[in-house]
C-alpha cells in the first residue's frame, strides 16, 4: 500500500483578497484525489466558480462516480460558458490508486509534471473530445520518492510579456525544478518557485498561483481495535486480525484487551494509574503500542481532535491517542459490536459520554477532513 501526501502553496493575484484557484484533495477507501481549480477571471466571480466546481468534482467521487466519468463531465459542462452565463473553470485533477497508478486529466490547463530519482519530465497528455470540449490524459505508476506537480496557469504563463511569449511554459517550470530542488524542504521550494514566478513577471503576481505537489511514500499505519466481538465464537478471529495487522497498535477498551490477552496467551499489566476523569489507567500487553479504556477515553480524544495540534502534549492518555491518531496517514479501525449495557447508565448520559460506535463515527469524520484513510472491519 503507498500513501500519497498533497502539499499546497498559493500566491493571490496582486491586488486581490480572495484567490481565483482552489485547491482540492478527497479520498476514498480505493485511492487519493487532488485538484487544481482554476475560475475565470480573478478575485470573488473566480473564487465562486473554481470553489464551486472543485465541491461538485469531490462530490461526485465521494458519492461512487469514476474518476474519469468525473472529469470527463465537467469538462463537458464547461461548454455552456462558450455562449451562456455560466462559471467557467479549467482544471488539472490527479487520481491514485493504493497500488501506485496514477491518471491525471488536463482541461484548458498545464500539463503536469512528473519527478523520479531527480529526473524531472513534463507529462504529455493525450487529447480527445468530450461533448464539445477537449480534454487530456496523462497516465503513469508511482513508486515511492516519486512526486506530481499540477498546478494553475499563474505558474506557467509567468512572465508573459516580460521576456516570454507565452510565459515560461511546463518546460521551464520543469527546468527549475531540475536545478534547484535539490535538498530543500517541499513547502519551502513551492513558496520559492511563486517567488520566481513573480520576479519573471516585473516582480508581480500577475495571477493567481497554486501548487499542488503530491509525494508518493510508504504510510505511517496505525491499527485500532475497540470493543469485544459480537460472539465468543469470533474473539479467535478478532486476535488473528490483531496479529495480523500492519504498523502501530492501539487497544481501546479493558474488555477488549482481555480477549485479545486470552486469545493472544499474553499477559497485561497496569503501566499508569488513574490520574483522574481525564486521564485514565493504562495498560502494557506485548504487540501494543497503548492500552486504555474505551469509550470514556474516546469521547475526550474526539474533543482534543479540535483542537490545534500544538496544543496537544503527551501528559494525558487521550492526548497520547490523539497524537497517534494524527500521525498516522492510514488508520485501520477493527470493532467488536457486541453491546455495553453499562453505556447505557443514566451516568454516562449525564457525563455527556456517547456510545463506542457513535463516538468512532465523530472521530472518523474529524480524521477524514485531516486527510487521514480510514478502513473498517466488524467483528
Amino acid at each position: 500500500m503507498l500513501y500519497f501526501e498533497g502539499i499546497i502553496h498559493q500566491s493571490l493575484k496582486d491586488k486581490q483578497i480572495v484567490c481565483g484557484d482552489y485547491p482540492a484533495i478527497t479520498r476514498t477507501k480505493n485511492g487519493s484525489y487532488f485538484g487544481v481549480f482554476d475560475g475565470i477571471g480573478s478575485g470573488i466571480y473566480a473564487n465562486i466558480a473554481a470553489t464551486e466546481c472543485a465541491n461538485r468534482w469531490a462530490g461526485m467521487i465521494e458519492n461512487g462516480l469514476s474518476f474519469s466519468e468525473t472529469c470527463e463531465h465537467i469538462a463537458a459542462s464547461m461548454h455552456k460558458a462558450r455562449s451562456q452565463e455560466f462559471p467557467f473553470t479549467a482544471f488539472s485533477a490527479a487520481s491514485f490508486t493504493n497500488n501506485g497508478k496514477c491518471i491525471i486529466y488536463t482541461y484548458e490547463a498545464p500539463k503536469p509534471i512528473l519527478i523520479r530519482d531527480g529526473v524531472v519530465q513534463v507529462l504529455e497528455p493525450h487529447y480527445y473530445t468530450v461533448g464539445y470540449e477537449i480534454i487530456g490524459e496523462s497516465r503513469a505508476e508511482f513508486e515511492p520518492g516519486d512526486k506530481l506537480l499540477i498546478f494553475s496557469d499563474g505558474v506557467s504563463q509567468a512572465g508573459l510579456g516580460q521576456g516570454y511569449s507565452f510565459g515560461w511554459g511546463e518546460a521551464g517550470f520543469a527546468n527549475y525544478c531540475k536545478f534547484h530542488m535539490k535538498d530543500k524542504e517541499d513547502q519551502a521550494f513551492l513558496e520559492e518557485v511563486a517567488d520566481y514566478c513573480k520576479l519573471i513577471s516585473g516582480e508581480a503576481h500577475r495571477d493567481d498561483t497554486t501548487i499542488i505537489m503530491v509525494n508518493c511514500r510508504q504510510p505511517k499505519q496505525l491499527s485500532v481495535f475497540s470493543g469485544p466481538p459480537s460472539k465468543r465464537e469470533k474473539d479467535a478471529v478478532f486476535a488473528k486480525a490483531f496479529a495480523k495487522s500492519e504498523g502501530k497498535h492501539l487497544i481501546c477498551g479493558s474488555t477488549t484487551a482481555d480477549v485479545l490477552s486470552r486469545e493472544l496467551k499474553r499477559k497485561i499489566s497496569i503501566k499508569t494509574k488513574a490520574l483522574g476523569f481525564q486521564s485514565p489507567p493504562e495498560y502494557a500487553m506485548e504487540g501494543a503500542d497503548m492500552v486504555t479504556e474505551g469509550a470514556m477515553v474516546l469521547n475526550q480524544v474526539s474533543n482534543i481532535l479540535d483542537a490545534d495540534e500544538v496544543e496537544i502534549s503527551n501528559e494525558t492518555s487521550p492526548e497520547r491517542i490523539a497524537k497517534l491518531l494524527l500521525e498516522a496517514d492510514v488508520i485501520h479501525f477493527y470493532i467488536g459490536n457486541a453491546k455495553n449495557k453499562a453505556h447505557q447508565m443514566l451516568v454516562f448520559r449525564q457525563l455527556g459520554i456517547k456510545e463506542r460506535a457513535d463516538i468512532l463515527k465523530e472521530i472518523e469524520s474529524k480524521l477524514r477532513k485531516k486527510g487521514k484513510m480510514i478502513y473498517w472491519e466488524y467483528y
